[in-house]
């Protein structure tokens, strides 16, 4: 017989027989069927991995499922602003192509290689965060096809093709319509990557029975490879997957066919990896030992209450286990053993829902075969002629059940799909007011690293300061984010409550201090009740009348007797200042510094008590000076003793900042004023307040 003369007496008996072989039918007798499946389905022979691929029932099954797949996984995939691994993924790759810089020493913190930053970040540069959470649903399209051609193989080789086909298509249907895996391949993340190359990676080496063609060999470790450097967590499977390739087979010519094809180049690229970045990899193995922020207080939340569908496909698939076959009971116990063991021992409670699709990818096979024979009776009754249509039409009903019970089923998988991508701050809505009070700032302080990615390139991302690490002034810690907030070191700050406990915890311990060093520009909530607030360094402050004890200078009619004091030299009153309206503080005149190399003192004469000094500065952006310069504050006793509040307030540039001096020593003072660094050129003093 012919390879055409097969397929068309294949697609021939799929047509008319679906997942069962119906007996002669002599003369008008009663409809009989037999089973195609042996009654011993455990001890059936494996599928060897003839796909005999059954045209045109599976090839339309596996169009509608990937169909069904890419559009749960693509809708609405605008709906959320980027997640902080999204945008941290996304900035490296664009960082590598558009600057040839690494972000952030991303291997040292991020548990993937550089791979999906690069592909993510192509994506970004072409299409946006919808191109790359395209990318990441025709991952999550591959998943499921691997699902199924894993399921295929796994599958008894006693069954007719269209039953396995029927069984490996159930298998897939369920990682296209549960909510992890939706959720994965609507995440612009590496999960999407890793998940898609393992799964096909497996998908070929199944069956492990069998003879292996060089290249698909080859093909399944680079695959795995390819998995691996999205996801390091991959690696956990390599030497279960090497072992078993090792030992299962009688033949020493098999072995070494697996030894040579598989294990040895998958071993040799691991390893040259490692190799290559050796220190990234101790480092990022010793944060890893500190970072507990994926740790669970209460971990049964995150494992049972809410996946319980990961625990009802394990029950189908405990009665499913007589009808697997030996193979197929090993994956699914390995597999998902595997993973288990690595969440109990490393506790990433938080990301149990990530990791669950590998669950999913492991026990599906079996329940497909449960299912594949649950649905069998639907399509044992069929008109045939001499045969009452009422039978078949019996099976409608039954059918049309189904379908309800699925597209409900499918409903809710898509609601708890976007309750798993929609938890986190949403931006969309206040991006207006985010590119607005941050356009041009040099320093921008957030709770939400995810800001860096609709900021960049107009702001470059070191100069967004996130809850995570941040040195200021010797000083680390909350306490650097207490130092820079009073001296109102950042240009602006954006708050939207963050994620884990990092973000939540600055703004909780520093929203006092900003409320008194800054002021709020924008509030709003995003789809998800959360508060997004912006906040910016208050204008020049003018105060209009003197109250008791507050003298003011201001310099609407005048330079006041302000002037430059040269080193070493007395005030000389009227020199180097003039009034000007270049640079007003609440529409008022400022007094116009111009200091040189000789005189970078600014001071007034003064006879009275005090005790706090308030200055309304401004300093002229330089490209010499820097984003913010050290000033000091000075003044002389009525002993002409010399007194200064240390030099510690350091002053952006290029805008309105207020310093204060509390005197420890206060009393009488004959002169006060403000001392500039060398390489200042042009000082605005819009009001100095004493009291």
């Amino acid at each position: 017989m012919t390879l055409n003369s097969k397929v068309t007496h294949l697609t021939t008996q799929i047509q008319e027989t679906p997942l069962v072989e119906r007996a002669t039918i002599p003369g008008d007798q009663t409809l009989k069927e037999k089973e195609i499946a042996p009654s011993n389905h455990a001890t059936a022979k494996i599928n060897t991995g003839k796909s005999g691929f059954p045209f045109p029932g599976a090839a339309l099954g596996l169009l509608v499922l990937s169909l069904l797949a890419g559009g749960l996984r693509i809708s609405l995939a605008g709906i959320q602003s980027a997640y902080l691994d999204e945008a941290a993924q996304i900035l490296a790759g664009r960082y590598l192509i558009e600057r040839h810089q690494s972000y952030g020493q991303l291997l040292n913190w991020s548990y993937g290689s550089y791979l999906w930053p690069l592909l993510a970040g192509t994506a970004d540069i072409a299409g946006g965060l919808f191109l790359v959470r395209g990318l990441a649903a025709l991952l999550g399209v591959i998943a499921v096809l691997a699902t199924v051609f894993s399921a295929y193989r796994l599958a008894p080789s006693s069954y007719t093709g269209a039953y396995r086909w029927g069984a490996a298509l159930l298998a897939g249907l369920f990682m296209a319509v549960f909510p992890t895996a939706i959720a994965i391949g609507r995440f612009g993340t590496y999960d999407a990557l890793a998940a898609a190359g393992f799964m096909l990676g497996i998908a070929l080496l199944f069956p492990t029975e069998g003879r292996f063609k060089v290249p698909r060999l080859l093909l399944a470790a680079g695959l795995l490879f390819a998995g691996f450097l999205a996801k390091y967590l991959l690696a956990i499977y390599f030497p279960f997957i090497c072992l078993y390739l090792l030992i299962a087979p009688r033949s020493h010519k098999t072995r070494l066919l697996h030894m040579a094809c598989f294990i040895l180049p998958l071993s040799a690229l691991c390893a040259a990896y490692f190799l290559l970045f050796q220190s990234e990899l101790t480092t990022l193995l010793t944060f890893s030992k500190s970072y507990s922020d994926l740790k669970s207080s209460n971990p049964l939340q995150e494992y049972i209450w809410q996946r319980p569908e990961i625990w009802v496909l394990a029950g189908l698939a405990f009665l499913a286990w007589p009808m697997a076959t030996k193979i197929g009971k090993q994956v699914a116990l390995a597999g998902c053993a595997v993973i288990l063991a690595f969440q109990l021992i490393s506790r990433p409670d938080f990301d149990f829902w990530k990791h669950s699709i590998y669950l999913i990818f492991f026990l599906s096979p079996m329940v497909g075969l449960l299912l594949a024979s649950w649905l069998r009776p639907l399509f044992l009754t069929r008109a045939v002629p001499g045969i009452s249509v009422k039978a078949g039409q019996r099976q409608i009903l039954p059918l049309l059940i189904i379908g309800l019970i699925c597209a409900a089923g499918i409903g809710l998988s898509v609601t708890q799909a976007l309750k798993l991508v929609t938890y986190y701050p949403d931006l969309n809505s206040a991006m207006p007011a985010i590119h607005t009070y941050t356009n041009g700032q040099a320093r921008v302080l957030t709770d939400d690293p995810a800001l860096r990615y609709y900021l960049y390139p107009q702001i470059p991302s070191e100069q967004v300061i996130d809850p995570y690490f941040f040195n200021y002034r010797k000083s680390t810690g909350m306490a650097s984010y207490r130092n820079a907030i009073s001296d109102r070191y950042f240009d602006a700050i954006v708050l939207d409550g963050g994620i884990g406990p990092s973000g939540p915890q600055l703004k909780r311990q520093v929203s006092g201090l900003i409320m008194q060093n800054y002021q709020r520009v924008y509030s709003g909530k995003d789809q998800n009740g959360n508060l997004i607030e912006i906040y910016t360094p208050p204008a020049c402050q003018f105060v209009t009348s003197s109250t008791s004890g507050l003298k003011l200078f201001n310099f609407d009619s005048g330079t006041s007797g302000w002037g430059g004091r040269p080193e070493g030299q007395t005030l000389h009153a009227g020199e180097q200042v003039v009034t000007s309206k270049d640079e007003t503080c609440e529409g008022h005149s400022t007094l116009k510094f111009t200091p040189d190399n000789n005189t970078t003192d600014l001071s007034v004469a003064l006879n009275g008590q005090v005790n706090t000094i308030k200055a309304e500065v401004y300093i002229k952006p330089e490209a010499a000076l820097g984003l913010s310069v050290p000033v000091g504050m000075f003044g002389f006793d009525q002993n002409w003793q010399w007194h200064d509040d240390g030099f510690k307030q350091l002053v952006p540039t290029g805008r309105w900042i207020e310093l204060t001096w509390q005197l420890s020593n206060p009393g009488t003072y004959r002169e006060i004023g403000l001392k500039f660094p060398k390489g200042t050129t042009v000082v605005y003093i819009g009001q100095v307040t004493v009291s």
